[in-house]
């Protein structure tokens, strides 16, 4: 079967104003990293671009708790048993400085108003033994 194409709608593509420039970075991506990233390049005084198909955190940042805990999704324990004593200690570490970056950079200082409210976290755990 044989359709024309005269008067079907154009491509999306064809159909967005091109631009170009060119510019120092470009983050693919506007989820919780790729914005992150941006945001962290642009305190250091960089001009960039954010490429984004669809929504910005519109996909798995925009569902999901973002990992704004301390420690892992999964039991200290485990992670223990993965990785081994001083790399699990410190992405614990790590973990809880970004939480301290995200309330100092963002929180308070006012430039994101919202509701965050800090709560702890309990995992109950028994002796393997």
């Amino acid at each position: 079967m044989y359709r024309s194409l005269e008067n079907s709608a154009p491509s999306l593509w064809l159909a967005r104003r091109r631009v170009e420039r060119e510019v120092p970075f470009a983050v693919v991506g506007g989820g919780l990293v790729g914005l992150s990233t941006a945001y962290w390049l642009s305190r250091r005084g960089e001009k960039g671009v954010v490429l984004e198909a669809e929504n910005l955190a519109g996909r798995a940042s925009g569902r999901n708790a973002g990992f704004l805990l301390t420690g892992s999704a999964e039991p200290f324990v485990q992670l223990r048993k993965q990785v081994g004593m001083s790399r699990a200690l410190a992405f614990w570490r790590r973990s809880e400085e970004n939480r301290r970056l995200l309330r100092s950079e963002l929180l308070d200082s006012g430039e994101v108003e919202c509701e965050f409210l800090q709560e702890g976290s309990w995992i109950a755990a028994i002796d393997e033994a």
